[in-house]
Order: structure tokens, then sequence, then C-alpha cells
């Protein structure tokens, strides 16, 4: 360090008093500016505190974090806020943005932990934003702010992971790796969900129930996975999801939920061409077994009515035969029709 010397008798006995300096040899003050330019090398004995103005210093590191934000540069952004969050550590955009692209710069061996360590920190950065001083119009801006970078982080996220997924789906563990991703995410999601009701009720409704929408999709992922494990996530996790499609309904009246009210099964035009060419093949096999009973019946029935034993029906044994057998014979080609899809069905999602 430098020792401040007094420039009128060279003592160095200086003493900070009142805001500033005093030579305790010859009385003369020095204000804090002053006594930096007068430090020569050696030791400096200072009594009192003395407060050192870093506001230069942090408008340049807002400078260049805002710059690496800009640039999308994760790594930069991420050291940049981290350094203001030391000098600042109320303000919500180095604190937030610090922790986002910390998230962002992650790989995606860790991103469930990433994630996570983002969603709990949204508690103290909500908190900071709304007990500011800034107006409720401005508060909404920045709360609008968040939501847009953590909707663009999700679904990058959610598509990164079901991508490797997709590609990797037959090695062991695959299916717990992407579990555990997409629950992260979902966990976040339900966290903005959470936040915003709290502090944005009145401005975020629609908001708050796409989240918890897919917050309820990602826990399920529908469009990924076998119907198999969506039973043991419904299993673990329902009583939450539940609770979650019933905020949903509150908000949006017009919600179906998900659970305990599947939606209704999507047919291919392939699958529809299959069920009309099982339903014809049984309308041709009853039709045949219908004209051989008819046939046969009219030969009996007429042997009997040769003999005077019975009246001629062969009306009706003509209707009853052919309607009888060809209705069959459609129910029975339905049935394997709906067999036939419902197998097709299952290969496609176990191909999923």
């Amino acid at each position: 360090m430098k020792q401040l010397t007094c420039e009128m008798c060279g003592s160095t006995e200086l003493v900070k008093k009142d805001g500033v300096f005093v030579c305790q040899s010859c009385g003369t003050k020095y204000s804090v500016e002053e006594a930096k330019k007068m430090m020569i090398e050696g030791p400096v004995d200072v009594q009192g505190t003395v407060k050192v103005d870093t506001s230069d210093k942090v408008k340049n590191l807002y400078k260049m974090a805002r710059r690496a934000k800009d640039d999308n540069n994760a790594e930069l952004a991420a050291k940049y806020y981290e350094m203001i969050t030391f000098e600042n550590p109320d303000d919500w955009e180095s604190l937030f943005y610090f922790k986002y692209f910390k998230t962002k710069d992650t790989n995606l061996r860790d991103m469930d932990n990433s994630v996570i360590r983002l969603s709990n920190s949204l508690d103290s950065i909500f908190a900071l934003i709304c007990n500011g001083e800034k107006a409720a119009d401005e508060k909404w801006d920045i709360a609008k702010e968040i939501i847009a970078r953590i909707d663009s982080l999700c679904d990058s996220f959610l598509y990164w992971a079901k991508s490797h997924y997709r590609k990797f789906s037959s090695v062991s563990g695959s299916i717990s790796e992407l579990d555990d991703r997409a629950f992260a995410i979902a966990e976040l999601q339900r966290k903005m969900a959470d936040l915003l009701e709290k502090y944005f009720s009145e401005k975020s409704e629609q908001i708050v129930a796409s989240y918890l929408k897919s917050y309820v999709q990602n826990y399920l992922l529908l469009d990924t996975v076998d119907r198999v494990f969506v039973n043991i996530t419904l299993k673990s996790y329902s009583d939450e999801l539940v609770e979650a499609e019933k905020r949903i309904k509150i908000l949006e009246p017009s919600y179906i939920p998900l659970i305990n009210n599947p939606a209704p099964i999507q047919i291919s035009e392939a699958d529809r061409k299959k069920r009309k060419k099982y339903q014809r093949i049984g309308v041709i096999i009853g039709a045949v077994c219908g004209i051989i009973f008819v046939m046969w019946g009219l030969s009996v029935e007429h042997s009997a009515v040769a003999a005077g034993v019975a009246k001629d029906q062969s009306g009706i044994i003509v209707v009853a035969g052919l309607g009888l057998f060809t209705g069959f014979g459609w129910f029975i080609g339905a049935l394997v029709g709906e067999k036939a899809i419902s197998g097709s069905q299952k290969k496609r999602n176990c191909r999923i």
C-alpha cells in the first residue's frame, strides 16, 4: 500500500475525522480525493472508516454484463452479473441474470440440477422486485421480462432433453434421465405460476394457467413416452397434478383435464381404412354364412310344406338368415378391426 504524507509538514500522522483527513502535526485537512492523490509507497495508518466510491466500477460491470446478455454470451454474462451481486446484492437484475445464464451455460448431464437451482432463487428475486420502490407497471414489465426468459429456457431445454431421449431411448437409464430433466423444468414452471399468482394475480391469470398446463404436460410426457410410464407417474404424483388441474379449471373454466378424463383417441387415416377393411370382410363372411343358412333353411322348410306339417315361411327364413348373419359378420369384423388398430397404436407408442 501507499503511505499518506502531509504536503505541508511531511508528517505521516493523518487521522480521518468528520469525513476528512487531519494532519496531527500541523492541522492541515485533506478531502478523501485529495488524500488518494497524496499517497506514496509504504504503510498507511488510517483511523476511522474509509468509504471507497465504486460507482464507476459497477457502471462498467453493468455495461459489460448487458453487452454479453445482448450477445447471448452465457458464460460472460454470468461472470459479470455475479460480480455485480457482490457490489449490489439487492439488485434483481444481477441476481436473476447471474442465475439464468449460469443455468443456460450448463451441460445436459447437469441440466436438472441447474434448473432446480434457478427455480430456488426465484422467491428472493420476485421479493426484491415487488418490495422495491418502482411503480406497479414497471414491476410488471420486469416480471414479463423474466417470463420471456424462463419460457425460452424451458422450451429449449425440453427440446434438448426429448431429442436426446429419442436418439438414445434404447440405452439403459435414458427414460430416467428424461424423467429428471422434464420434472425439473415442470417444477420451474409451477414455481413461476405460484410467484405470479402471489405477486401479480390481477395481471397474470392466463400466464399462470399456461404455466400450470405446461407443468402437468411435462410431468406426464404424453407426447414422448409409453403409456406405462405415464401410469407410473400418475401413481406417484397424481395428487399434485390433480391439484394443479383444479387451479387451471378455476382460471380457465373451459379446460379439459388430462387426468381421469383422457382425450379421445386420435385414429389415423390408415387405421380408419383398416377398420373398414375388416368390417367389409366381416360382412362378406356373414353374408356367405347367411346364404348357406338360407339355402339349408329353405330346403328344410320346403320339405315340411310338401309333407303338410308346416306353413310356407320362406320369406322369414331369407330375411332372418341374411340379416342375422350379415349383421353378426359386420360386428365380428368391427371387433377384429378395433383389435388391429389398438395393436398398431401400441407399437407406435413403443417406438416413440
